[in-house]
């Protein structure tokens, strides 16, 4: 044991630091190697791209070293790709393309940029011409409007390289500047009206609409001028003149629009039942600017309202015919139509359009109309304000000579050349028209002016004397009508307006949502849906169920919540809806004065009776009182 204790471990031989020794011996030779390894696959792979080089030029000709980009022996599109010390042809597509020509679009508020581009498949096969819009010239996704022999070859910066070859390819395309509008516009200190087809008063002009708008288009020079005026004037026989001369007038107005210092702020709206020539009146007024026979692809109540307000845009100076407004069976259908008329009358009547954002949100130019607003349908517009806003014509059978209007229909190829004659004389006249207009149009809307009526109704008639009193002396320079027979056209479109006015003025006091809203509260009430309490014990209470408020022999005192929701369900039964919020109802009242407000002011105060405390509205308004009381009187 005690040997085995002090004896004392073999050492271990140091193999580390010997094996550190030799690695370290072995290293510059390992890293030769691997140099010489790199150099022979450098080599190889010089070779391989030499030979590859070799075989290609061979099979595709020599590369041509002054260009980027050429065609192949196969008509491929090429680029050269220099690699270290050699050139490699990189393939793109099979086909080639340049612009032909740059079209920049003026539509009045923003400029838009296209490109026509011509191309052709391996450099024998032609491709039809195509427009691209400039923003989406760049991705190259507009090539799927080739079809699909069309072959971009895959990489990552192909698209982008063929994109290059067609730019420097095009770098001597014409550019060439287009109108998108209609109406007038100040060409060279000149006036020029812009249609589909150019314009009327300047040479060399270009327009250019989208397809739906190729319709308004008018001669240059009016031809057989004194038939065509006839054919227009002939308008004014094929029914009743309480329409036909407002109708004609709103016609000649629409040229107006945009060279007045004010812009006519209301819309004409034929109203009437099916089959009374609405339309057929309608497409008669569009033939004095195009080819409207028909009205299809015309703006419509299935097109949203910016698609509309858009379109208003564009048709400047000239008619935007919205047709045929009908009602529908679905109350959200109707709803949704209702929507789209009331938004079309109120942006041509206040003339302002939505604010848009762009994609990287900053603000589109607000677009708006700048036209007249021709409406037709079997369903009135209900809103008091939007009524104020509108010329309505009520319309039936009996009131169209239907012999006449054939006749007519068949001469409406020379509307246009009618307009155009109007149009040219404008122009003549221009700064004579626009330098009257502000004290004619101040006096004919004091003339117009009765008490009681909404101010909108006498800038309306204003506005049709002045355009009929233009139109009048156009016919008379043109030697169509004497001075006697202006004179007397002139004082019988005076009274059919002044008789329109008044007969418009009904309409919007029977379409008053204030009234409306205490009539059907007095025909809750006598149908025992609702009931008012007396004042006093004395008293009756009048009508059954819910209260909604108090009465005596001077004033109505509303419980406005109980009263609110009342009338709020009575609309909802019957598929209608009230046009403001209680708030607004209120606050409508207090500027009519029809209620007596709390001392501080607001609509609501408190009020005892019979020992309990409510808070009301006091209602003082006799006409108002009388819409509940009278109903409620005919039981009582």
């Amino acid at each position: 044991m005690k040997d085995k204790q002090n004896s004392s471990p073999s050492p271990l031989p140091n193999t580390g630091k010997a094996k550190q020794r030799k690695d370290a011996n072995k290293q510059p030779d390992k890293r030769r190697g691997y140099a010489e390894a790199s150099r022979k696959r450098a080599d190889a792979e010089r070779q391989a791209m030499t030979k590859a080089e070799v075989e290609t030029n061979q099979a595709q000709g020599p590369v041509p070293s002054e260009e980027p980009y050429f065609l192949d022996t196969d008509g491929y599109l090429c680029r050269v790709k220099r690699h270290r010390d050699s050139e490699i042809t990189i393939r793109l597509s099979n086909f080639e393309a340049r612009i032909t020509e740059e079209n920049v679009i003026d539509d009045g508020a923003e400029r838009s940029i296209f490109y026509t581009i011509d191309g052709s498949i391996l450099g024998k096969h032609a491709l039809p011409s195509i427009e691209v819009p400039a923003p989406q010239f760049s991705n190259m996704t507009w090539v799927h409007k080739w079809g699909s022999r069309v072959i971009l070859e895959p990489g990552r910066t192909v698209a982008d390289s063929v994109r290059h070859s067609i730019q420097l390819a095009s770098s001597d395309a014409p550019v060439k500047h287009h109108y998108g509008f209609t109406g007038w516009k100040e060409i060279d200190g000149s006036w020029a009206y812009l249609h589909a087809a150019g314009s009327v008063g300047a040479e060399g002009v270009s327009v250019r609409l989208a397809p739906e708008y190729a319709r308004f288009r008018l001669p240059d020079a009016p031809q057989n001028e004194t038939e065509a005026i006839q054919a227009s004037l002939n308008f004014l026989d094929i029914g009743k003149r309480q329409i036909t001369i407002p109708l004609l007038s709103y016609v000649f107005l629409s040229p107006l629009t945009t060279i007045l210092p004010k812009m006519p702020g209301f819309s004409l709206y034929l109203y009437g039942i099916s089959g009374s020539f609405k339309t057929t009146l309608a497409a008669l007024c569009l033939c004095h600017f195009g080819d409207f026979s028909q009205v299809d692809s015309l703006p419509n109540f299935n097109d949203t309202p910016g698609s509309i307000e858009k379109r208003a845009f564009k048709l400047k100076d000239t008619l935007f015919l919205l047709d045929d407004y009908t009602p529908s069976h679905k109350k959200q259908e109707q709803q949704r139509k209702e929507d789209v008329v009331q938004s079309a009358i109120r942006s041509f009547g206040n003339r302002t359009g939505r604010a848009r954002l762009r994609a990287d949100a900053s603000e589109m130019p607000r677009t708006y109309p700048r036209g007249l607003l021709l409406v037709t349908g079997e369903e009135a517009p209900s809103l008091q304000s939007t009524i104020a806003r509108t010329l309505i014509l009520e319309l039936s059978r009996k009131d169209i000579d239907q012999e006449r209007l054939t006749i007519l229909q068949e001469d409406a190829h020379r509307l246009p050349h009618a307009m155009t004659s109007y149009l040219l004389w404008i122009r003549d006249n221009m700064n004579a028209i626009t330098g009257k207009f502000p004290d004619r149009f101040l006096t004919l809307r004091n003339m117009a002016t009765n008490e009681g009526q909404h101010g909108r109704l006498a800038e309306q008639t204003a506005f049709l004397v002045f355009a009929l009193e233009t139109w009048v002396n156009w016919l008379v320079d043109k030697k169509i009508f004497s001075t006697a027979t202006a004179k007397e056209m002139l004082s019988e479109g005076w009274e059919i307006f002044q008789n329109l006015t008044i007969t418009q003025s009904k309409r919007i006091e029977g379409d008053d949502p204030i009234a409306s809203f205490f009539e059907i509260l007095g025909t809750l009430i006598y149908q025992h849906k609702v009931r008012l309490d007396p004042c006093h014990k004395e008293g009756e209470i009048m009508g059954a169920g819910d209260r909604v408020g108090f009465y005596d022999n001077q004033r109505l005192y509303l419980v406005i919540g109980a009263a609110w929701n009342a009338v709020l369900v009575f609309l909802s039964k019957e598929g209608g809806h009230y046009p403001f919020s209680k708030s607004t109802f209120l606050y409508m009242l207090r500027q009519r004065g029809a209620i007596i407000p709390a001392h501080n002011g607001e609509s609501t105060k408190p009020k005892t009776i019979g020992g309990e405390s409510f808070r009301i509205v006091e209602v003082s308004d006799r006409l108002l009182i009388n819409s509940v009381t009278s109903v409620i009187h005919e039981e009582y």
